[in-house]
């Protein structure tokens, strides 16, 4: 146990004179410590190359020819050379991005969490750089991984451009649904109603808690009286229902067939819904006529039930 000794980190500083005249070319000759940490063979290094009027710290290669940039720097992480390494990357049409550090602050490396989890054709890497000695040895480079491209990441990135396209689509959806439905004079629900990213809009019966309530899907739109009192109201919502199904025949008499009746058991709302096909999914061509249906639906749902909900008061 008396031969162990204790890690001692060194500052960049303390040994590198200047940033650019020697951790630089240090770097640039050692390129094989970064190639280890990150698992990608490096080649053909060379220093402060220009583009114009930019200057990368290191320029080099994969072995199949793809251009890296390297950005090297003492100290903490900062957003100016957060803003160089995007810069250079494109500059140069390099496919690995390399950012060196002493110490990676959390929002940059949540910046480049966020860079490769983007469809941006390429590999962005940060790296925490401590020089370490223990006791009289010589020093020694310790490169710690912050962040860097992986599996994960790219689905998650995947993932986060499905959600986006969808939330593109449905607000598109909304926006068209809700222009014919408000130019229709005959429906008096969800006229005060805004195109959403989200799946349902609502508009009020004049009862608290009861709601005229719309969903929008991939793959059809829903129309449903939806009640909710609020929590703790489950018993309420379901007497509420059940008032209402005594003049079920009534009521789809009115409607006619479609109607679900949903005690919804495990939940604290209720419902009476409808559902006709089509949604943001299906080709824009078709949206016209699916809206057109959808209108006539909803105000087909409204009329049958408007005089039972009235009775509720």
């Amino acid at each position: 146990m008396s031969n162990i000794s204790k890690i001692e980190s060194i500052r960049l500083r303390s040994h590198f004179k200047s940033e650019s005249s020697d951790f630089t070319p240090w770097l640039a000759e050692n390129l094989e410590y970064v190639s280890e940490a990150i698992h990608l063979k490096l080649i053909n290094p060379s220093t402060e190359q220009t583009s114009e009027n930019f200057r990368v710290d290191i320029q080099a290669e994969l072995e199949d020819g793809s251009g890296v940039v390297i950005e090297n720097q003492f100290g903490d992480s900062n957003h100016d050379h957060l803003g160089k390494i995007i810069t250079y990357r494109t500059a140069f049409d390099a496919k690995v991005a390399i950012w060196i550090v002493e110490h990676a602050k959390q929002e940059h490396v949540d910046a480049v969490n966020w860079l490769n989890e983007t469809d941006n054709g390429c590999d962005f890497y940060l790296l925490e750089l401590q020089l370490i000695k223990i006791g009289d040895s010589p020093l020694g480079p310790l490169f710690t991984i912050k962040s860097a491209p992986s599996k994960e990441t790219r689905e998650k990135g995947e993932l986060k451009r499905q959600e986006s396209r969808r939330h593109e689509m449905r607000f598109k959806f909304w926006s068209e649904l809700l222009k014919v439905f408000k130019a229709d004079k005959s429906l008096s629900a969800f006229k005060n109603s805004s195109a959403t990213k989200d799946s349902f809009i609502s508009s009020g019966t004049g009862i608290g808690g009861i709601q005229w309530t719309l969903w929008v899907t991939k793959d059809f739109v829903r129309c449903e009286l939806r009640i909710d009192k609020g929590k703790g109201a489950e018993e309420e919502n379901l007497e509420i229902l059940h008032k209402l199904m005594k003049d079920k025949d009534q009521i789809e008499a009115a409607y006619g067939p479609g109607l679900n009746w949903e005690e919804l058991e495990g939940y604290r709302t209720t419902s009476i819904r409808t559902e006709f096909p089509g949604g943001y999914n299906n080709p824009e061509e078709e949206w016209p006529s699916i809206i057109s249906a959808d209108l006539e639906m909803t105000k087909r749902f409204i009329s049958s039930l408007k005089d039972p909900v009235s009775k509720l008061k």
